[in-house]
């Protein structure tokens, strides 16, 4: 019997470390086939169309980053650090799924998460923080685990919960890998629409350019 996925064995952007499976369902796989086969401007558009009412669908994505690696690692080796990724998906993963998310995949020290509001992946963020700073009570500097996170909301080609990809894919990369810093939670315009500021945390509303592109988000720290 053929096997129902295909299945790649990919590395960390960080290097060697903890494997990544990466699954792509065959469907999928086909529809870009054709893709890339389409000679024309009708047939390419036609293949798009397909690929966009089988996958395509509005969802908040999160990114978070781990702070710390190049410090801790250096002061701790790379296999104290390893553990603290460990530690970090069994604190987050609960959390996720209290508030409804979807665990895409954890490449290197980074979590890819969706869920089916910008409310609840806010929601999740911040107990996601409320979980690591719990955790870090009592612990040396270098034991303790610090997150920055980025979401933002908008149609994303969402692989049955295996893989996504889109402009808020990208974009929540760039807030949470890029631009924010440890215990940071940046939030798109587009996706903090409505969302009152937390207790306990401030709000400021900040631009940057990053990659040729215009970024403007609400920016949330812990007061």
């Amino acid at each position: 019997m053929a096997a129902p996925y295909n299945v790649d064995l990919v590395f960390g952007a960080q290097g060697p470390g903890p494997a990544e499976v990466v699954i792509m369902s065959p469907g999928f796989r086909r529809l870009l086939d054709a893709l890339a086969a389409a000679d024309d401007d009708d047939a390419r558009a036609q293949v798009q169309a397909q690929i966009r009412a089988r996958f395509e669908r509005p969802l908040a994505v999160l990114i978070s980053d781990m702070s710390g690696f190049s410090r801790i690692t250096r002061e701790e080796g790379i296999l104290h650090f390893l553990g603290l990724i460990h530690r970090m998906q069994s604190l987050c993963r609960p959390v996720v799924e209290a508030h409804g998310g979807r665990w895409v995949k954890a490449e290197a020290d980074n979590l890819y998460l969706s869920f089916p509001s910008a409310r609840a992946a806010i929601e999740g963020a911040i107990g996601m923080h409320d979980a690591c700073d719990e955790d870090a009570r009592g612990r040396r500097r270098n034991d303790t685990v610090s997150l920055a996170i980025g979401i933002d909301y908008g149609p994303v080609l969402d692989l049955d919960g295996e893989d996504f990809y889109g402009d808020p894919v990208n974009i929540a990369s760039k807030l949470g890998e890029d631009l924010a810093s440890s215990g940071d939670l940046f939030v798109t315009r587009r996706a903090a629409a409505g969302f009152a500021t937390p207790d306990g945390w401030t709000a400021a509303i900040e631009r940057a350019r990053i990659s040729s592109v215009d970024i403007e988000y609400l920016a949330l720290r812990r007061a």
